[in-house]
């Protein structure tokens, strides 16, 4: 009983720890995302390729293919040739460079498992890594790129990052059914709903704040892109789960790796360059997010 009792005791002292981290990591990650943002486009595209890399090596390293082969060495350079594509060509340009290269990097990682450096079995996942890290990168780099591309950088940092934060506390704090127990035991749908509306404040309280008119449309896509977030940190959940890691990588503390810092936000910056794009083409898909959100109304 007094054993119980103890862990019953330690277990605020660990949040309580485990929070300050957070905050921590958050009061250095947020500002300097930030400032890179609002640079410009030639400093933000170079921000985003280092973190696509740093992605890519924390996914290699969970499935097990050693950074010092060609598989990745050839993920790297399709990541910066897809980043340089989505700067000066557009996204439809850089999702073909992806698309060629992941077939490239799984082919890639099965002459590392022939030479017996890695299994066989892990190509696919390779590519799908690169898939993900790269189709996340090239989206908030096509999305930053003209004069709007600031502002609608700010609402999809503005969406994710309120549903990571409220879907944090609100699980926490109300607990209830779980989301997904079999990918993500920790998630309950209180978190998951309590995301999404602090998302949907968010987003409005940005409009109004950069005095943008906001529609219910607006709204809807604020929504949505919280719902894609969360769907993206689930997506990397299972991948650690599939192969039996906690964290991608020790980097930031209180959070684990990148990849766990990011993982919903590279899902949510490619729904938003799709939605962009479908509205007013790919070359400007910043201008179509904001007209979507009804800025230009």
């Amino acid at each position: 009983m007094a054993r119980d009792v103890a862990i019953e005791h330690g277990r605020p002292k660990h949040r309580h720890a485990e929070l300050a981290q957070r905050v921590l990591s958050a009061a250095v990650l947020v500002p300097g995302a930030l400032v890179l943002a609002w640079a410009g486009e030639a400093y933000f595209t170079a921000g985003l390729i280092l973190l696509g890399a740093v992605v890519i090596a924390e996914w290699f390293r969970m499935i097990s293919v050693p950074l010092s082969s060609i598989a990745f060495a050839v993920a790297l350079a399709v990541l910066v040739a897809a980043s340089i594509g989505a700067d000066y060509r557009g996204a439809g340009f850089a999702a073909l460079v992806l698309i060629v290269g992941s077939v490239l990097t799984a082919a890639a990682v099965t002459a590392v498992a022939a030479a017996g450096r890695t299994r066989r079995s892990v190509r696919f996942w390779a590519a799908g890594g690169l898939a993900y890290a790269g189709f996340g990168t090239v989206s908030f780099i096509a999305l930053r790129h003209g004069d709007d591309g600031f502002a609608a950088i700010l609402f999809v940092f503005a969406v994710s990052w309120a549903t990571d934060v409220f879907a944090y506390f609100v699980g926490r704090t109300i607990g209830g059914p779980k989301l997904w127990p079999a990918v993500s035991p920790k998630k309950t749908w209180s978190g998951a709903i309590g995301g999404a509306v602090a998302a949907a404040a968010a987003g409005a309280l940005l409009a109004l704040g950069l005095s943008l008119p906001l529609t219910l449309i607006g709204v809807l896509i604020f929504c949505a892109l919280s719902a894609i977030a969360q769907l993206g940190d689930l997506f990397e959940s299972g991948a650690k789960r599939r192969f039996g890691i906690k964290d991608s990588s020790r980097l930031i503390p209180g959070h684990g790796g990148l990849m766990d810092r990011v993982d919903g936000l590279l899902a949510a910056g490619v729904l938003a360059l799709v939605i962009g794009s479908l509205v007013h083409g790919p070359l400007e898909p910043a201008v179509g997010v904001l007209t979507a959100i009804g800025a230009f109304q």
